[in-house]
């Protein structure tokens, strides 16, 4: 018993696999826009790669946006008998807002946004959280929802359009409770990229599965686990926090259930940078200069935030510096247009009970510590 639950941990951290926080429509101030306006390279928006149909099958999509003339958003989310739900995410903001809506027989959409995914995000219903409202044309054939963003008070309004630029596919177990959710992307600028993902997920739900087989086998033996059985699972679902021709940011969730007193689950970030097409796994180095000092800047900011955040590991229990972790390539992080973020699981920074945390750090807080060369996803002026 004791070896089984030391080979399921061990392989949850291998497979470990892991969605992102908000800044409204109504945030993106001059002062802001200025400030984004860095010397960086800007990289290719997914404006230039190909659209795939929509199908109404619960299938889910990636989106690739713009709401006025320059905003850019991504968007992921389903259709299910007519209702859509999923998330959507301005390039100016730091944080995802929640999607949900119906697309009638006629192909008319009917969206509302809320920010409703942060931290006490139990107020889903609560018309506080509403930030917008889409109005809208499917066209299923081409990929392409257009139509009208209209803020909260109906002050604002802009035309929108979306454009769905990957689908999402799903490995899941015929008799196990095993499944793995990442996106197919259809540009062919991004062949390698599908291809690496394709594999690394196939990889990971052989993997899975292997493990919930050896459990039920084991804990089969176990007369105060067997009720149980049932219950043992391994899911792994992506988000695309960005995609562009030259770079692609995921955030995977990883959750299972071993047998004991409840499930865990945990977050790795995955930025790829496509050079002639070829895809390289992206570290901190890749991003950042090492002839600065950029790990005690992260980690200064990043014990901040958490202080602020309440984290009760930092605040109580004395975490101090991320300095080391920094070093080593322990922390989690995805990019996107606005900056960088730090995904931390339950019991990094504090109780399970107080679930995970994140900290989203400006790219104007990091530009001197920038590398030239990486191709940044720095957000459009408005």
């Amino acid at each position: 018993m004791k070896n089984v639950m030391k080979t399921y941990i061990q392989h949850f951290f291998v497979i470990a696999l892991a969605i992102s926080i908000n800044t409204s429509f109504s945030a993106c101030s001059k002062k802001e826009e200025a400030q984004n306006n860095t010397k960086q390279s800007s990289t290719e928006s997914t404006e230039n790669l190909v659209s795939v149909p929509v199908r109404r099958d619960s299938t889910t999509y990636l989106y690739d946006g713009t709401v006025g003339d320059k905003l850019r958003v991504n968007a992921q989310f389903a259709i299910t008998n007519g209702a859509l739900e999923g998330t959507y995410r301005y390039h100016t903001g730091s944080r995802s807002l929640s999607l949900r809506g119906s697309v009638q027989a006629d192909n008319t959409v009917q969206i509302t946004e809320r920010d409703d995914l942060g931290r006490g995000g139990w107020e889903k219903d609560s018309n506080a959280t509403i930030s917008g409202r889409l109005l809208g044309k499917l066209d299923p054939e081409k990929g392409i929802i257009t139509g009208t963003w209209t803020s909260k008070d109906g002050k604002k309004s802009f035309p929108f359009t979306m454009r769905a630029v990957a689908p999402f596919t799903m490995l899941k177990h015929s008799k196990l409770d095993v499944s793995v959710h990442y996106p197919v992307f259809a540009a062919p600028e991004l062949a390698a990229l599908k291809d690496t993902l394709t594999q690394l997920s196939e990889k990971n739900y052989q993997s899975s599965v292997a493990s919930i087989d050896t459990m039920r086998k084991e804990y089969a033996k176990e007369e105060t686990v067997e009720e149980r059985l049932d219950r043992l699972s391994e899911h792994s679902a992506a988000t695309v926090v960005y995609a562009a021709s030259n770079l692609v940011s995921l955030l995977w969730m990883h959750d299972s259930y071993g047998g004991g007193a409840h499930g865990i689950y945990g977050y790795e970030g995955m930025t790829w940078k496509l050079e002639n097409g070829a895809p390289k796994r992206c570290k901190l180095t890749d991003i950042f200069r090492t002839d600065t000092d950029f790990r005690a800047k992260i980690s200064n900011i990043l014990v901040a935030d958490l202080k602020k955040q309440q984290a009760s590991l930092v605040v109580d229990s004395g975490i101090s510096s991320f300095v080391d972790d920094l070093l080593k390539e322990n922390l989690t992080f995805t990019v996107h247009p606005s900056g960088i973020t730090f995904h931390f699981d339950p019991y990094a920074v504090a109780s399970y009970a107080e679930g995970p945390f994140e900290v989203h750090i400006a790219w104007k807080m990091l530009q001197d510590y920038l590398r030239s060369d990486f191709p940044l996803p720095l957000a459009k002026k408005m």
